[in-house]
């Protein structure tokens, strides 16, 4: 699913294809599309995640974020024609309606938003549980913004998840940022003669944002 070369037995329906290229992720949704591949990442993506969690995904350009709107849709067990919505600059008023509706908590619909630039930064969402790669990251800021789509702070949500489709994961390992990891403190198990006492538990390390801000939620990487 990660690269391709054309052969004799495919069918171009637009445009005109190189043939011995090996197309690879930077190519994917921006000089060739290949809607059974993005069919099936939506699958997966699916079958990844709770349906009703709040989802972001990040898409190669706003018509990859329109298609891949489309495939979730038809894919999902919720069969609703709002369940996914289109998020982008272009998507002008009816967008921002979209996203004033995704950021309230107390609304269940929209579920996931796809988007390409325009949700990087500066999106108060705080029950969004999913953040969805299916994009090449250029940068550890840029990867280090999107990352923060998840961090905010929601009544019972303990951890976010990143469903990473494009190896962006190796971005994530910066000990400047993150801190260094703690290793959990092992309890002794208790003397039954013992009084049995409360439970305590410790919490793993704080995770940052872009900004610096520290939090108390775990993180999940998903490697699709």
């Amino acid at each position: 699913m990660d690269e391709y070369v054309y052969t004799s037995d495919d069918e171009v329906l637009e445009g005109e294809v190189e043939e011995g290229k090996v197309y690879t992720e930077s190519d994917f949704n921006k000089k060739i599309v290949i809607e059974a591949r993005e069919r099936k990442r939506v699958q997966d993506l699916l079958e990844a995640i709770n349906p009703n969690e709040k989802t972001i995904v990040f898409c190669a350009n706003q018509a990859h974020a329109a298609m891949v709107r489309d495939l979730i849709n038809q894919e999902s067990p919720v069969k609703r024609s709002d369940y996914c919505v289109r998020v982008t600059a272009n998507d002008g008023s009816i967008g921002d309606t979209y996203l004033r509706q995704f950021q309230d908590n107390d609304k269940t619909i929209p579920t996931i938003l796809t988007t390409s630039q325009k949700l990087t930064t500066g999106v108060d969402a705080r029950n969004v549980r999913n953040v969805v790669l299916m994009r090449p990251v250029n940068s550890m800021i840029e990867f280090k913004q999107i990352i923060g789509r998840g961090t905010r702070l929601f009544e019972g949500k303990h951890y976010f998840t990143i469903i990473d489709f494009v190896n962006a994961y190796h971005l994530f390992n910066d000990p400047e940022w993150d801190g260094t990891p703690l290793e959990p403190e092992v309890t002794k198990p208790r003397n039954p003669r013992e009084p049995r006492g409360p439970v305590e538990v410790v919490e793993p390390q704080a995770i940052g944002t872009e900004t610096g801000f520290a939090t108390n939620i775990a993180t999940r990487i998903a490697l699709l």
